[in-house]
């Protein structure tokens, strides 16, 4: 199958008992439907699965990041409303 991610996993030159099991695995085997009704139960509960790269889970690395995406935002419009209460003061402390 083109774009077949079992495939793309182990490469052009795998066996295809090798893409086989490797479907089987991944439970790609199975109705699109049903794997998708199962990630997003997941998803809703805070487990949104193993990442392939790192092998660690997907909620962990969201987390690490999530704080770091954060704390700039907030910080840079805590900057902008104190940027912009300053020339009120200047000009309010002059008669």
């Amino acid at each position: 199958m083109p774009g077949d991610f079992a495939t793309t996993y182990l490469g052009q030159s795998a066996t295809p008992q090798a893409v086989a099991n490797i479907r089987q695995d991944l439970g790609l085997n199975r109705p699109i439907t049903t794997r998708y009704v199962e990630w997003l139960g997941n998803a809703v509960q805070g487990d949104f699965g193993t990442s392939r790269a790192s092998k660690n889970s997907v909620s962990e690395q969201i987390g690490k990041r999530l704080g770091n995406s954060l704390f700039p935002g907030g910080f840079r419009s805590g900057d902008i409303r104190a940027a912009r209460g300053r020339p009120r003061h200047a000009v309010g402390a002059f008669p």
